[in-house]
Formats: C-alpha cells, structure tokens, sequence
C-alpha cells in the first residue's frame, strides 16, 4: 500500500512538471491591441518553480498596471496566482491548474465571484489566447484575449 501511495504521488509530481515545463512558453512579451489601448503581458522564470508575470495597458503616454501574475508548482500542483489591481483588496487568488492538454491550460477555482476559469491555449510559439470566463449573476460570461508575441 505504501508503494503504490508513493507511486501515485510520484505520477502526480510528473504531470505538475509537465504541465509547468510546458507553461514555460508563455516567457516573454506579449501584445494585443484594442480599441482602448494596447494590452500587454509579460512572463519571466523567477525560479526553477514560479513563473512571474504582469500585464498592464498603453493608452496615450500612460501605463496602468492590471494585474501581476505568478504561475506555481507547488508540490504535485500548479497554481495560477493574480492579483488583480481593482479587485479583491489586492489579495491575491488562486487558481489550481485542473486540466492540460498539449496546448491548453484550464486553471480553476469555484470559489470566485468571476472568473472561476482562466484558460491559455498556445495557438503557436507566437500566439496564444487567453480566457476568464465564469458565471456572473447567474449568467455565463467570458471575455479572450488574443496575444502576439513581441519578444
């Protein structure tokens, strides 16, 4: 019984190192334009476990901050971390990364008021979307954002 426990916890160590090692794409500058400015996100590796990031707007000369971000694999999980600058205090919220394909990424957490999702799919080495999405009073929302990699 013991070894089979271990074997389980050392399957699901695996898969949060997969899951984290293919996240390692999102490094780098991102862009999207819009019609209220030009929506950036940056990710860096700040250790062997965390992936930090932040993503802010251009508009005109300014630029506002909109939330940083920390991707964590913390033991067998991996965790999506904003903290969001006109939301919940400026507390930070987690997201737990529950499924993974190759390119897609579906972090959860129920508990929120909105988003209870967050999703990336890596279209390419270049592209990617991004996804909130929940319920919002009762009613299904979401909002995409679609990045170009700048560097």
């Amino acid at each position: 019984m013991k070894s089979l426990l271990l074997l389980f916890v050392i399957t699901l160590t695996l898969k949060a190192d997969k899951a984290f090692q293919k996240l390692a794409v999102l490094v780098g500058v991102w862009k999207m334009e819009t019609g209220r400015g030009i929506i950036y996100e940056e990710w860096r590796v700040l250790n062997e476990n965390t992936l930090s990031g932040w993503s802010y707007k251009v508009w005109s000369k300014d630029t506002v901050t909109l939330e940083t971000i920390s991707l964590q694999q913390v033991d067998t999980s991996v965790y999506y971390i904003p903290i969001v600058e006109d939301q919940n205090n400026k507390q930070p919220v987690k997201f737990k990364l529950k499924n993974f394909s190759e390119n897609t990424f579906t972090f959860e957490n129920n508990e929120h008021d909105f988003p209870q999702r967050i999703i990336y799919r890596i279209v390419s080495n270049d592209s990617i979307v991004a996804r909130v999405e929940g319920t919002k009073n009762g009613n299904g929302k979401f909002s995409d954002f679609y990045y170009g990699r700048v560097k």
